[in-house]
């Protein structure tokens, strides 16, 4: 009966060995996930910044793309004006 009880002893010394070491191994998983998760939140607040950013260019182009296209405009009309200016010239001429 003693070999039987110092034999279940062991077996139990063995188990509580594995479940610190499974308890070590949990709180070593969960520091490194609290980590992956700070990281993460990181990310989308640089993305959340990056798509901010870009809405802001993209507005930007926008407001450029219709000033050149009235600078454009006027250039033309300009042109246009001053070729019918040069036939008048040529008329009188």
């Amino acid at each position: 009966m003693t070999a039987i009880k110092e034999d279940a002893k062991t077996q139990l010394e063995y188990v509580n060995a594995a479940c610190e070491d499974i308890e070590c191994e949990n709180a070593n998983l969960q520091d490194e996930f609290a980590k992956l998760r700070a990281y993460k939140d990181e990310l989308e607040e640089k993305l959340y910044e990056s798509v901010t950013y870009s809405r802001g260019l993209e507005a930007d182009l926008e407001l450029e793309k219709k000033k050149s296209k009235s600078y454009v405009d006027r250039m033309n009309k300009i042109d246009s004006e001053n070729c019918a200016l040069r036939r008048v010239i040529k008329i009188w001429a």
